[in-house]
């Protein structure tokens, strides 16, 4: 029984590096020579050439990472869970030990609003968003162009994130305002 759990195990991780080799052939980019990050059955990427993924990055089934023109980069040991979407037109930079719930949006750009033109005509604006390292962003969250999160915030399930967080804080609700600070 055990020898049959091992064979299984090994079959995942020559499933998980097949993957990894595919995607590094469509131009997902990472360091060769160190821990390759695990992509998981049917991840998306979009501009794969504008990605960066950090050793041990971890990106979730269904997750959908597009590069509209803009960089992702995602750290080392991060991981992106199931239905989230990264959109980056300037740039997103993922800091490294990273929680991304799954069913997360995070993008970079933003449709003007200014009175006396359609919005349709409108000029985007964008301005890129950072997460640093140790956050742990909840289910279903929106994170929007230029927001910062601190290093070691937490983002409640649900929350939009329409400004900065500070380093430390646990924020929720929307827009996302802080609830207590982590001790």
């Amino acid at each position: 029984m055990l020898a049959l759990y091992d064979k299984s195990r090994t079959l995942e991780r020559l499933g998980l590096g097949a993957r990894a080799v595919f995607w590094r052939a469509l131009g997902v980019n990472w360091h060769w020579r160190r821990r390759w990050p695990v992509i998981h059955s049917h991840t998306r990427f979009r501009g794969a050439n504008r990605i960066h993924l950090e050793p041990r990055a971890t990106i979730y089934p269904f997750a959908y990472l597009k590069s509209a023109g803009g960089v992702i980069l995602v750290g080392e040991r991060s991981s992106i869970g199931e239905f989230s979407y990264l959109n980056a037109v300037e740039r997103i930079s993922v800091g490294t030990n990273v929680l991304i719930g799954p069913g997360v949006h995070i993008t970079d750009a933003n449709h003007g609003i200014a009175a006396g033109a359609k919005i349709k005509d409108q000029k985007r604006t964008v301005k890129p968003v950072s997460i640093e390292d140790d956050c742990w962003i909840g289910a279903g969250s929106k994170v929007l162009a230029g927001v910062t999160i601190g290093r070691g915030a937490v983002v409640g399930a649900g929350s939009v994130v329409t400004a900065d967080v500070r380093a430390g804080a646990v924020v929720g609700g929307t827009p996302a305002k802080i609830i207590r600070m982590r001790s």
